[in-house]
């Protein structure tokens, strides 16, 4: 069993132990998804290459510098601190990640274990770009995220390419 699986497994029998333990209304169902959502992961993980385990690990690295990223252009442009979560979820949904890595030429990754559909992939590119300029230089890369996301926020139009009739 790889090292991977194995980390995975043991944390999968501690949840489910947990899971065993406490039986109350919601508690017991948020339990029953995260087992669940590990099971998922787990059975994506024994058929990754050594390749695909480190793009995940990197792409996630990623995903956490951008989702930062948006926080705090939120915090310096959107004036209503309602309407902030789902900015922040609009800036780092699927879409916006694979039009930002349309607009700078990205290409799908060779070890993205994801099949999905393209703009999924570009999204994985992207973040993975990103978490690996992280590993290189963690200021640099959140500079570079909040530049990205900055750009378009402030001109979605550019992105946006409509057709015309």
């Amino acid at each position: 069993m790889a090292p991977g699986v194995a980390c995975c497994y043991s944390a999968v029998s501690a949840v489910l132990h947990q899971a065993r333990t406490f039986k109350t209304g919601s508690f017991q169902r948020s339990y029953f998804l995260t087992v669940f959502t590990i099971h998922l992961q787990i059975l994506l993980l024994i058929g990754m290459t050594e390749e695909q385990h480190l793009f995940k690990k990197i792409e996630w690295v990623g995903s956490s510098v951008l989702k930062l990223a948006a926080v705090e252009l939120c915090n310096e442009t959107v004036e209503n601190r309602y309407k902030a979560p789902e900015t922040v979820d609009y800036l780092a949904s699927i879409k916006v990640l694979a039009l930002i890595a349309r607009f700078k030429n990205l290409s799908p990754h060779q070890d993205d274990p994801g099949h999905k559909g393209h703009q999924r992939l570009l999204a994985n590119a992207y973040t993975h770009s990103i978490g690996a300029l992280y590993y290189e230089d963690k200021v640099k890369a959140i500079a570079a995220a909040q530049e990205d996301l900055k750009h378009f926020y402030e001109n979605q139009d550019v992105y946006f390419v409509k057709k015309q009739a």
